[in-house]
């Protein structure tokens, strides 16, 4: 089934023509719901020339840090604000406080690819398209309430005017950006996500090409990308198999079980908690929880 334009031309003036399928697991029921492609009407001006798995957050971190420095000092030192201007500036820095936990969140899932599979972690930093440059993939966790879209696990392709193989994204040329739903098995929608990325980010203009025929008029987001010709939605499958067998020999070597994505964010929420009355250090990388 295909979505029509009037339907699709609804993300940021973006045109879908991948989304995901779904997947029932039976530690948690919840339902898997995968990637998408976006055709771009924007174009970026500047390019990578080392690839990297990147925290999706890092680029709004330093402004972040500086708003909420500013409104701190300013509820601190402003007597004359009415009640209401202290609320609204209170659920401002609550705002604020959020992205810096979803940053350290999403840092703690990328450690947790880089210790569970250091393989898959150097393959997808240094996936490259089809005339052999390096991609960047951008990588944010997010609360439901804040998705745009209905789906749980989502990667954003674009293509640039430089040429019909560069990728592109909300982030520039030569990168992907992928969205996971902050839920307990996050490691898993990134394996399925990074399947997706294997594929395409390599054979764009072919894919592109052949999702418009595919999956022209297509209605159902569960459909688009897992057709049965759909070489990504084979990948990100093979994906999935391989996070289950690089997660039993993460375990048989005795390491300690992987917390769960929920876990590690209420241990973030409540480790933040002083931010809503003090402006936070510089950022220390330490083992487990990062540190703010």
């Amino acid at each position: 089934m295909s979505i029509p334009v009037n339907v699709i031309r609804t993300i940021d003036n973006q045109f879908i023509i991948l989304a995901r399928k779904n997947i029932l697991f039976n530690f948690r029921p919840f339902i898997m719901k995968t990637s998408f492609i976006l055709l771009s009407l924007f174009i970026l001006p500047f390019g990578y020339l080392l690839g990297e798995i990147k925290n999706g957050y890092e680029a709004q971190l330093q402004s972040t840090r500086a708003s909420l420095q500013k409104l701190n000092a300013q509820l601190l030192e402003d007597s004359n604000l009415s009640s209401f201007q202290r609320l609204r500036i209170k659920s401002e820095i609550r705002s604020l406080i959020n992205i810096i936990s979803c940053y350290q969140l999403t840092q703690e899932l990328i450690n947790q690819l880089k210790i569970v599979s250091p393989g898959m972690y150097d393959e997808m930093s240094n996936i490259k398209d089809k005339r052999e440059r390096v991609t960047d993939v951008f990588i944010k966790l997010i609360p439901r309430e804040q998705a745009r879209i209905p789906l749980q696990a989502a990667t954003f392709f674009g293509r640039s005017s430089i040429d019909e193989d560069t990728n592109l994204s909300e982030y520039g040329e030569y990168s992907v950006s992928v969205i996971i739903w902050i839920v307990d098995n996050s490691l898993l929608f990134l394996y399925h996500e990074l399947g997706h990325i294997k594929y395409v980010v390599p054979n764009l203009a072919t894919y592109s090409e052949f999702s418009k025929k595919c999956y022209h008029g297509a209605r159902d987001l569960g459909y688009i990308g897992h057709n049965r010709h759909d070489q990504s939605g084979k990948i990100a499958s093979a994906f999935e198999k391989r996070f289950f067998e690089d997660r039993a020999t993460y375990v048989s070597m005795g390491r300690e079980k992987l917390e769960s994505t929920i876990s590690i964010m209420q241990k973030i929420t409540k480790n933040n908690r002083h931010l809503e009355n003090a402006f936070p250090p510089e950022p220390s990388y330490a083992q487990g929880i990062t540190n703010y």
